[in-house]
């Protein structure tokens, strides 16, 4: 038999069982389709339903169900193989990130993003002790890092690399999303600290030109 004589007798088989089923015999007549065993239409029904998937949800809804058999056997809980579940508005299938994972993304680079500040702000802090001991190599050095800094945050439109990053975790938009730092100090950073910078690079300046009278 052919596809398409197949697919027609197939079709009709199904169209019959559906009618009947929701219809109640006629004094007690039995028709011929109702003696088709139900179990093996609804298969070849959902063998049907398979084939008409797209195919990379034909693909990847086996292998879902296969790490699923695989996890509960490890006894991995139902809670967290939930989280493993293939993104159906993604075209390619790909799966889903759970939570955790994205939680444990964003406080590293918070953690980073706080590290590298600390860091920046103490040279900040130190170009003008330098300058009062005349340690003017070392303000040199610290004031070099700083404008690489600053060179950094001008490339990227003034925001730091890591901000954009912890962007693709999280939904969330204050100004210290990304960095474990009080409100109102992320806010106001730059303004602060390159206040502080300038005032220390003009004090390193004074000493310098004092000293070399």
């Amino acid at each position: 038999m052919s596809s398409a004589p197949a697919k027609t007798h197939f079709c009709g088989l199904l169209g019959d069982f559906r009618r009947i089923k929701h219809r109640p015999p006629v004094g007690g007549q039995v028709f011929p389709s109702e003696a088709f065993p139900a179990g093996l239409l609804l298969s070849l029904v959902d063998t049907a339903d398979s084939r008409a998937a797209p195919r990379h949800l034909r693909i990847a809804a086996p292998a879902a169900a296969g790490r699923d058999a695989a996890e509960e056997r490890r006894g991995v809980p139902q809670t967290r193989r939930a989280d493993h579940r293939i993104d159906k508005s993604n075209k390619l299938g790909f799966l889903v990130k759970p939570q955790s994972e994205r939680v444990s993304a964003l406080v590293c680079i918070k953690l980073l993003h706080t590290a590298i500040w600390f860091f920046f702000a103490g040279c900040i802090v130190a170009i003008p002790f330098a300058g009062a001991r005349r340690q003017f190599r070392w303000a040199a050095v610290l004031s070099g890092l700083v404008l690489v800094e600053c060179a950094v945050l001008a490339l990227n439109r003034g925001r730091c690399p890591l901000t954009d990053l912890a962007g693709r975790y999280t939904q969330e938009r204050t100004d210290n999303f990304d960095i474990y730092l009080p409100l109102w100090l992320a806010r106001n950073n730059k303004v602060i600290f390159g206040m502080l910078f300038a005032v220390g690079e003009l004090l390193v300046l004074g000493r310098w030109l004092i000293s070399g009278r």
